[in-house]
Formats: C-alpha cells, sequence, structure tokens
C-alpha cells in the first residue's frame, strides 16, 4: 500500500492510483481512509463529492457492524460508478443482491474487468462465496469447475 501512497502523493490525478488506494485500504479495514480515497477517486472522474461522501460513509458503517441504506440508482449515477467498481461498492456495503447482479451485468458487457477477474480471490465477495448463483457465474468465466 505504501507504493499506491507514493504514486498518490506525485501524481494525484492518477485516478487508477486512487481506486487502488481505496481498494487495498477497504481490504485492510482502513475503512475511514478508504472512504477519504473513495472521495478523492471519485471527485477526480468527475463524480459528485457528496454522493461519493454518501457511499464512502457507508463502507465505515457497514465495517463496523451498522445499518447501511441503499446505494440508489442516483448514488451509483452522482458517484459515477462504473462497472468496473459497482459490484466492488455493493459488496462492500452488504448488498448481496446488487453485488451479484452487478457481477453478472459486467460478465454479460464483458466489463468490470476488476469486479469480475478478482471474484475468486476478493475478500468483499466472501459474504456470498457459498451463494448459488456466485458460484455460477465463477464457472461462467472459467474461474470454478
Amino acid at each position: 500500500m505504501q507504493t499506491i501512497r507514493q504514486i498518490r502523493d506525485k501524481m494525484p490525478d492518477y485516478y487508477s492510483a486512487r481506486r487502488n488506494l481505496y481498494l487495498h485500504e477497504l481490504r485492510a479495514g482502513e475503512v475511514e481512509n478508504a472512504a477519504d480515497s473513495f472521495v478523492a477517486f471519485t471527485t477526480i472522474i468527475g463524480g459528485q463529492p457528496a454522493a461519493a461522501q454518501t457511499i464512502g460513509d457507508m463502507f465505515v458503517a457497514y465495517a463496523r457492524g451498522g445499518v447501511v441504506g441503499d446505494v440508489t440508482d442516483e448514488l451509483i449515477e452522482d458517484a459515477h460508478l462504473g462497472t468496473e467498481d459497482l459490484a466492488q461498492i455493493l459488496a462492500l456495503v452488504g448488498d448481496a443482491e446488487g453485488a451479484l447482479d452487478a457481477l453478472e451485468v459486467a460478465i454479460n458487457e464483458r466489463s468490470g474487468s476488476r469486479s469480475a477477474l478478482s471474484m475468486k480471490i476478493n475478500p468483499a465477495y466472501d459474504f456470498i462465496r457459498d451463494d448459488p448463483r456466485f458460484n455460477s457465474l465463477l464457472v461462467e468465466i472459467g474461474l470454478a469447475e
């Protein structure tokens, strides 16, 4: 994570570094930092900071076992979340059905490689690993038999 932070510091508008940073911070349990990095990432790609902050607050609430609101279509649009991030975001706030739907779209559209190709190892999906639909998606993209 230190390398990503160094890249962020040297190139603050490099959105891929910002995306990787918030994901790594979430996986490391640094949810407050991840929320801040997520806001920075979405702002760089043209998203509305308020929408990104709402989603970032959801990361923190879910990680602390709190109540999380819905990631609405309006929030998704306002934060400029594309297929690449959507399934992971929905998983990281505990929305199993939303995450599975987003993964299915990503696979069908052949987009969202970060979400789909990391399915087998991404800890964000741990809570849906036993879901038959999740396992069917793994088979569909060749990550399971």
